[in-house]
């Protein structure tokens, strides 16, 4: 299988994959909230107000997501290009929060599965998905609004694991030796 991995939780422009499907505009929504979902006909264009990150004091203003997208989609090109179409492709976002970075990859690179893994830890969640359950990460509002989008979008390559990975848990899953190559 071919992995690429994001880690959308850093706080510097970066990331990765590739082959751009052609896409004409298309409206999300409707009445005074419908939006044309694409900038560039390739893009979607989600509402700042769904997929802002405020907790307490801390804040990562849109111009961090909308910039960290535009410095990660030449990079996920490349990459998934170099992948072939032989293998499926699969890209797993760690710490999606909301998904934008996961729904818009998805909607980019409709033949790569997005895997976005979400452990509500951190910000704005303290250590929920430490101490509580799969449905309680499910239950928060970022994953809330993943989900909602990944509905309203109808894209069926875009999931979201309600899982922590920390180091642990990552270093469990390599001493594994990796996922099998089918």
């Amino acid at each position: 299988l071919g992995h690429v991995s994001i880690d959308t939780s850093v706080q510097a422009p970066f990331c990765c994959t590739g082959a751009i499907p052609e896409r004409s505009a298309r409206v999300v929504g409707g009445g005074v909230g419908a939006m044309i979902s694409e900038v560039d006909s390739e893009d979607l264009v989600l509402p700042e107000q769904e997929f802002r990150y405020i907790a307490g004091s801390q804040e990562r203003p849109w111009k961090h997501f909308t910039g960290r997208w535009q410095a990660m989609r030449p990079i996920l090109e490349r990459m998934f290009a170099a992948c072939g179409t032989e293998r499926p492709l699969r890209l797993v976002d760690v710490g999606s929060c909301t998904g934008f970075f996961s729904l818009q990859a998805a909607y980019r690179h409709a033949e790569a599965d997005i895997i976005a893994i979400e452990g509500s830890v951190g910000i704005g969640n303290g250590t929920l998905g430490l101490a509580g359950s799969a449905r309680q990460i499910l239950s928060t509002s970022a994953v809330q609004t993943h989900l909602r989008w990944i509905q309203r979008l109808r894209l069926p390559n875009c999931f979201v694991a309600p899982e922590v990975w920390d180091l642990k848990r990552i270093t469990e899953l390599a001493s594994g030796g990796g996922p099998p190559l089918g």
